[in-house]
């Protein structure tokens, strides 16, 4: 494998963060790895939400490295990813989707994918375990997920090229990790946005805000033109878009 990726598959598991964790603290050594698992019993989403994981129907997977020693490269590690999926699933499957600030993937106004960045350390080494959610062709939803998520084509995709999707945008990722200027990928970010000139809200010390975002920092966050003037650049956190 390119990278010296170190596969490790799981029928279903109960979160491959969870998984990608043990490794390191078992002693495992060799990265970056890749955990892949055709399902989740406890899949994990942003602001502790849990990511539906149904069996056969998604991709997820957890890469494994160690954490970039640049801080640059920390803060826009998300941002990074959403683009190395992006562009992994579009070469790949030939489904073009676009980003919802930070790294949510969507098709056609419905989330397709969602992304979860943790960090941790292991004897004073601080590893990132990133793991991603597809919804390939899942289409049974929960009542709350109905009007919301979508998945990318109808048809079931065989498991290999799902698990070649993985390592794909796995190699793509690392790769960015690796350049010296990374503003090209956030220019591709910027042009996959979903999110750029429209009217959002958000949640900040506890009250909900609102204004139009307008751009993309070097470093992924997102600047905002507020409704009752100035601007506000967000770091963290999301957003809420208002329908057009």
């Amino acid at each position: 494998m390119k990278k010296g990726i170190s596969l490790i598959r799981y029928a279903i598991t109960d979160s491959t963060n969870t998984r990608a964790k043990e490794y390191i603290n078992s002693g495992n050594e060799p990265i970056p790895a890749l955990f892949i698992a055709d399902g989740q019993t406890d899949g994990r989403g942003r602001m502790g939400r849990s990511f539906y994981s149904p069996e056969q129907t998604g991709l997820y997977a957890t890469l494994l490295f160690a954490a970039p020693k640049s801080e640059d490269r920390l803060l826009s590690l998300t941002s990074l990813a959403a683009v190395a999926a992006a562009e992994a699933i579009d070469e790949l499957l030939g489904v073009s989707v676009e980003i919802k600030w930070v790294n949510d993937l969507y098709k056609n106004g419905r989330k397709v994918a969602g992304i979860l960045a943790e960090s941790f350390e292991r004897y004073s080494q601080r590893y990132i375990a990133l793991g991603i959610g597809i919804n390939l062709s899942t289409s049974d939803f929960p009542e709350e997920l109905k009007e919301k998520a979508g998945a990318l084509s109808r048809e079931t995709i065989p498991r290999e090229r799902a698990d070649r999707l993985a390592l794909l945008f796995s190699e793509k990722l690392l790769g960015f990790l690796e350049l010296e200027d990374t503003s090209p990928v956030i220019d591709i970010y910027r042009r996959r946005s979903c999110v750029i000139g429209r009217r959002i809200s958000f949640i900040q010390g506890g009250e909900e805000s609102f204004g139009t975002a307008t751009g993309i920092t070097p470093l992924g966050a997102l600047k905002v033109a507020l409704d009752g003037g100035g601007e506000i650049t967000l770091s963290t956190g999301e957003i809420s878009i208002f329908l057009q």
